[in-house]
């Protein structure tokens, strides 16, 4: 029996690792995003709802004059939530900020692959936050 878990548990890791290969998240879609079966297939759709919140918080932070809970407080009062439809935290938006899923690429066992979804935001734009949010981080 252990032996049999084993064999399953190499099977998924490897469906898993293909599916990253070839562009597609194996897992549940971030913020802005959901996930979709269209074919007997699973795809990734852009959120009509959260997408332009979540454009909204790239583009609030390259502005670089606002601090992340300052976006988090305009963003959730337009109805910016998390996955589980409960309120976003300070970390929360800092993840979804440093996370290159919204560029068009896909972060999958510490390799950064091309992806098949829509890109939210510019490369341009991303790395303009990532710039700001390291000017602002404490030491």
């Amino acid at each position: 029996m252990k032996c049999y878990k084993a064999i399953q548990a190499k099977r998924a890791k490897e469906a898993m690792h293909n599916k990253a290969q070839a562009g597609g998240l194996p897992g549940c879609a971030p913020v802005g995003y959901r996930n979709t079966y269209e074919s007997g297939e699973a795809t990734l759709m852009v959120d009509e709802k959260l997408a332009p919140l979540v454009k909204e918080a790239f583009d609030l932070a390259a502005g670089g004059t606002l601090s992340l809970r300052k976006i988090l407080e305009v963003l959730t009062g337009k109805g910016l939530v998390s996955r589980n439809s409960k309120a976003m935290g300070a970390s929360a938006l800092h993840a979804l900020l440093t996370n290159p899923f919204y560029t068009g690429k896909l972060r999958y066992n510490g390799e950064l692959l091309e992806g098949r979804h829509q890109p939210l935001v510019s490369s341009e734009v991303f790395e303009r936050v990532q710039e700001n949010l390291a000017k602002r981080r404490r030491r």
